[in-house]
């Protein structure tokens, strides 16, 4: 059985050594904040000096230059850059993972037993897994690297949630346009196991079976609609709320303008993948994982 320990060693050479930089990091920021308050309470600075200081030059931050020059990599070569910046986006991909060890060693019981806000019992969750030298970490607007909020993480998942929209409706329309000319297609696809979301829908198929409850919420077959109905909606007389059979026109439906703004730019070079933003403002081809700086982007989509 995992434990924080075990998935701290699970990680490779680099993100250790990572996490032992951003250790010794964080608390020489730490006692540099402590001077900043006995500097402030002597009257040494003034409470705007103070802030400034603890928000910005002496706060848990970093760049990604920053570690990478510390390891003595080499911030302007591709093979350096990516090495560094996956070492951190893995260690925060993890972090459904270190939350349920969060979970199971009761820590999460203790705190809500104790009435702590949602944010607080966050706050526990990010010490505990900074006790094993475990860092979640997000880049700012500036490209800073500090701890993830909860508030950071909701816009994290926000950001995988519309990707993953858009990817699931540009592969329906791709698949329409297929299964328009072969109709023995659409019977094939085996839709995911997503009740209730809106993302079902997004495939379709010659003819389909709506819940009554979801508008846009389309299935493949009744048997499954039916069993959505039962387990999310508690429909306990299938017979009166009967799954609706739909016509679906199996030619794409044309794209609206807000769509068509809003799809992702394929990548300049291998000319398949589309790119998504990074969290720092890069982007990266989803195909041949290229990654493009923002500078390469602009120069690449100066329209975009």
């Amino acid at each position: 059985m995992d434990t924080w320990g075990s998935l701290a060693q699970k990680r490779s050479v680099i993100r250790k050594a990572f996490a032992i930089w951003i250790h010794n990091k964080f608390r020489e920021m730490e006692r540099h904040r402590v001077e900043d308050k006995r500097r402030l309470d002597a009257g040494e600075i003034s409470s705007e000096e103070y802030k400034d200081l603890v928000e910005k030059e002496h706060a848990d931050a970093f760049t990604l230059k920053e570690i990478m020059d510390a390891h003595g990599m080499d911030y302007s070569k591709r093979v350096d850059y990516t090495q560094a910046y996956s070492a951190l986006a893995n260690e925060r991909r993890d972090i459904e993972d270190y939350f349920q060890m969060f979970l199971k060693e009761g820590e999460f019981d203790r705190a809500r037993k104790e009435g702590k806000s949602d944010d607080a019992i966050w706050g526990e969750f990010i010490t505990a897994a900074n006790s094993w030298n475990i860092h979640l970490l997000y880049s700012d607007a500036d490209g800073r690297y500090k701890q993830i909020r909860l508030y950071d993480y909701a816009e994290i998942v926000n950001k995988r949630l519309r990707a993953m929209d858009s990817e699931l409706r540009t592969k329906g329309d791709q698949i329409q346009i297929i299964g328009a000319s072969i109709p023995t297609l659409i019977p094939q696809l085996r839709h995911p196991e997503l009740d209730g979301i809106k993302y079902r829908h997004r495939l379709l198929v010659a003819h389909s079976w709506s819940c009554p409850f979801c508008p846009g919420v389309a299935f493949s077959d009744e048997i499954e609609c039916k069993k959505h109905m039962e387990e999310v909606h508690h429909a306990t007389s299938i017979e009166e709320d009967e799954c609706i059979l739909t016509e679906v026109d199996a030619q794409p439906r044309p794209e609206t303008r807000d769509e068509e703004q809003q799809r992702p730019p394929k990548c300049p070079f291998c000319k398949i993948g589309d790119l998504r933003q990074l969290q720092h403002g890069d982007y990266k081809c989803r195909e041949c994982k290229t990654i493009i700086s923002k500078e390469e982007f602009k120069n690449f989509f100066p329209d975009a």
